[in-house]
């Protein structure tokens, strides 16, 4: 058969199509920017302290890594396999992440009062249903706006998304985002709205012209970070502890605060392990906080006996 795949074609299935992609695009970037290809491991050395000492963050030279191995393996089309990168490697990237701030895990989660402050600021519905969606979906930047037109299914129940990858998955999954009483944060009509009558493997978020008028372009993942940011500047808020990843810390943060059980959060998020939804909460609700009230000086009754004088700093 003519259409009979080959073994590296098989290797290359093992990343989704929207990793690979990032991955190609990453590869695009890093060899424009100087890096020999296919590079030896003290070229992605010296790659990665440059990187360190221009302030990248740990979760960014992590990714860039990640896709020099993933090319090395020849698991991208377009580039050439090479030797795999030596312990140095590791051993370097170790000292990075000691070297540098964490990225992903300093963003601040966005809860639900500067979600919908950031929403309403939004001119335009492609941008309240990017962050509407992507907060409640709990989604990466890249499965955000990789959706396309016909990803989306209306049900009673709100509105089902289907991921054709995601995060080391390379099989479609499915996401179920609840309806909202209020129609100006409900994912489903924010989808539907945002659609149209369009149909079929159609980019849902497109990206605009210079003049403002949509194109048929895709919207990049870095956009939604942009986005984000000045949908909350319009609101008056602080932008600059938010990133793309605030949407997705932000569902899981909110959640826990309502008392949602961490092992739902974990499965909404598509998580391996609880560890890593936990990563994702910032700190316990104060009303259940187990700390509370365990200083407290009351008597039998439940009276301050006594506040005391603080002494001087």
């Amino acid at each position: 058969m003519d259409d009979d795949y080959t073994p590296d074609q098989l290797r290359r299935l093992t990343l989704g199509a929207t990793t690979a992609d990032q991955y190609a695009r990453t590869l695009r970037r890093l060899t424009r920017d100087g890096l020999p290809w296919p590079p030896t491991t003290d070229d992605v050395c010296e790659l990665v302290a440059a990187r360190v000492n221009a302030g990248r963050t740990s979760s960014t030279i992590k990714a860039d890594v990640a896709a020099i191995r993933a090319g090395l393996a020849d698991k991208i089309e377009g580039w050439k396999g090479g030797p795999p990168l030596g312990q140095r490697t590791g051993e370097v990237m170790r000292g990075a992440s000691k070297a540098t701030t964490p990225g992903r895990g300093a963003a601040r989660p966005l809860r639900a009062e500067s979600l919908r402050a950031a929403v309403d600021s939004a001119e335009l519905v492609r941008d309240r249903a990017l962050l509407v969606v992507g907060w409640v979906g709990g989604l990466r930047r890249e499965e955000l706006v990789g959706l396309n037109c016909d990803d989306g299914e209306i049900t009673p129940g709100g509105l089902e998304l289907r991921l054709r990858e995601s995060k080391r998955r390379s099989e479609p999954v499915w996401v179920r985002l609840p309806a909202a009483r209020d129609r100006r944060y409900c994912p489903a009509r924010l989808w539907s709205a945002l659609v149209g009558k369009r149909a079929g493997p159609l980019p849902a978020f497109l990206r605009r012209g210079p003049g403002g008028a949509p194109t048929s372009d895709r919207l990049g993942a870095q956009s939604v970070r942009l986005i984000l940011k000045r949908c909350l500047v319009a609101a008056g808020l602080d932008d600059r502890l938010y990133t793309a990843h605030s949407l997705r810390a932000g569902v899981a943060s909110e959640a826990s605060a309502a008392g949602v059980p961490l092992d739902w959060s974990r499965d909404h998020l598509r998580h391996r392990s609880l560890a890593t939804t936990a990563g994702y909460v910032r700190g316990v609700p104060w009303e259940r906080n187990p700390a509370a009230g365990l200083l407290d000086n009351l008597d039998e009754d439940g009276r301050m006996l006594g506040q005391g004088e603080l002494l001087p700093v």
